[in-house]
This record gives structure tokens, C-alpha cells and sequence, in this order.
């Protein structure tokens, strides 16, 4: 009680519960010999590391802090054991600031994943689309590119921004971009090849019929699309 408590002194234990349910800590706390109020020794020597980890993230829950800074939070786990920290994770880092600090870049990508799973179908197909157009996107190409209504596009577009995930850039005015180069990458590497290349082939011939005669200044971009889809035999578009 008083160690997660050092994250908000004044706490009720019902607040403290609640914080512990959230960092899925509850069901080994109340297996402790005196539940709650077991003493976990200096460090917490008593504890399995796990255990520990999970008394850190209901500390900071219950702290409700808006700035989070996470140091290597799933080293040396178990494969249930980092599944259970995850989870609490994605839950702690909702509406906040966070740093993560991880050598494993598989830990930050299933933390991205699971806030990505929490998007409307509609969103997720939108970034999807994103991701394959590049770290930076335009409002204009995204019209021209999704199948989704103008309406639809600005909620989903609304949702990504809302989310954390995409953000405005300042000039020019409607063009967003990723939150986290991170993020790009794991919708992009979450594509299977056929569907990447189709969607490099789709967007490369939308963006050659847009620009038109003014292709110039845009053939590296498109140069790109077409390289990126020659297994599927766009490989010549790319060269010309």
C-alpha cells in the first residue's frame, strides 16, 4: 500500500486498488501473505521483477502524471509476464507524453500496435494508406487516394490526430505527418508484399495522372511508387 501510495500520498485504498486492477497487479497482491499491506522488502526483494514492474506502473497511474519516461519496461520477462506489463502499459500511456527507452524495438512496436488496434476500421485503413504514401501526407492526396467519403475522411483523419498518431504540419497548410517515424513503419511493415506492392502501384499512377505535364518536380516521389511496386511489373515506370 505505502509503495504505491509514494506515487500519491494522500490515496484512498480503494484508489490504490483501482490502480493495481489497471496495472494487472491485483491478482498477485491479493496472493501476498498479508495482501495489500505485505511488506516487499528494501527494493522490493520480496517481489519477482515482474511483480515489480507492475507496482511501478500502478504507482504511476495512480499518480496520473502527464509526463511518463519508461526505462527498458519489459527487460528480462517472461513471455506471460511482458504480455501482462504490456497491457498495463497501453493503459498508462493513454492521453500522456511518453519516452521509452527500449533495446528491444519489438517492445515500443507492440505498444504502437495495440494503441493501432483501438482505431475505427476507417482510420486504420486511412494510415494505412498513409504509411505507403510516406512519413509526410497531404490532405489533397489523401482526397484523391481513399475511397472514403470527404466526411469520413476528416473524422478519420480527426481520430488519427485525436489519437496521437498523425500531426499537423505548419506550413504548408493541410499536409500532416507521422507522430513517430516508428509509427509509419509498423503500419507499412504490418502490409503483406502483394498488398504493398499494389498500393505503390495504385498511388504512383494516381499521383502521374495528377501532376500531369508538371510531373518534374515530382519524379523522384513517383520514381519511388514505381520502384517500390516493380514486382508487379512497374519496374519500367520507375526507369522512365
Amino acid at each position: 500500500l505505502a509503495n504505491v501510495r509514494f506515487g500519491k500520498s494522500d490515496a484512498s485504498e480503494e484508489a490504490v486498488w483501482q490502480a493495481l486492477i489497471a496495472a494487472n497487479a491485483e491478482e498477485f497482491v491479493r496472493k501476498l501473505p498479508e495482501g495489500i499491506h505485505t511488506s516487499i522488502g528494501e527494493r522490493g526483494n520480496r517481489l519477482s521483477g515482474g511483480q515489480k514492474q507492475r507496482l511501478a506502473i500502478a504507482r504511476a497511474i495512480l499518480k496520473d502524471a502527464p509526463i511518463l519516461i519508461l526505462d527498458e519496461p519489459t527487460s528480462s520477462m517472461d513471455v506471460t509476464t511482458e504480455a501482462a506489463i504490456m497491457e498495463a502499459m497501453e493503459r498508462l500511456l493513454r492521453g500522456r507524453t511518453s519516452f521509452m527507452i527500449a533495446h528491444r524495438l519489438g517492445t515500443v512496436r507492440e505498444v504502437i500496435g495495440r494503441r493501432l488496434r483501438r482505431l475505427s476500421p476507417g482510420c486504420m485503413d486511412l494510415l494505412t494508406l498513409a504509411s505507403v504514401v510516406g512519413r509526410e501526407v497531404g490532405l489533397g492526396a489523401m482526397e484523391r487516394l481513399s475511397e472514403l467519403s470527404a466526411e469520413e475522411l476528416v473524422d478519420a483523419l480527426d481520430e488519427a490526430v485525436a489519437a496521437r498518431l498523425l500531426t499537423s504540419v505548419p506550413a504548408p497548410r493541410g499536409r500532416l505527418r507521422f507522430a513517430h517515424a516508428l509509427i509509419r513503419e509498423t503500419l507499412y511493415e504490418g502490409l503483406t508484399t502483394p498488398r504493398r506492392v499494389q498500393l505503390h502501384r495504385s498511388i504512383g499512377e494516381a499521383f502521374e495522372a495528377f501532376y500531369g505535364q508538371d510531373a518534374e518536380p515530382h519524379l523522384a516521389e513517383l520514381a519511388h511508387h514505381f520502384f517500390k511496386a516493380s514486382p508487379g511489373g512497374a519496374a519500367g515506370k520507375a526507369l522512365d
